[in-house]
């Protein structure tokens, strides 16, 4: 068992040591919104009452770049 330890070890060694350099990027963008509606571009029905609200945008984008693929 000892040796299958050693083994995988220098193989995984051996594997990293021959990759490129890859660089990975991951962005994160919340944006709230707060809106109040009280009849723009329409007049207000008698008797309704004006609306708000907060709504989200949420946008996760991932960027992978290395030697030969470019995304």
């Amino acid at each position: 068992m000892k040796s299958f330890k050693i083994i995988s070890l220098s193989f995984l060694t051996m594997i990293s040591a021959a990759t490129y350099a890859q660089e990975f990027d991951a962005n994160l963008q919340l944006r709230p919104r707060f809106e109040y509606r009280n009849g723009y571009k329409n007049l207000m029905p008698n008797g309704e009452n004006a609306t708000s609200f907060v709504s989200q945008r949420s946008r996760i984008n991932f960027n992978y770049q290395s030697r030969k693929i470019k995304n």
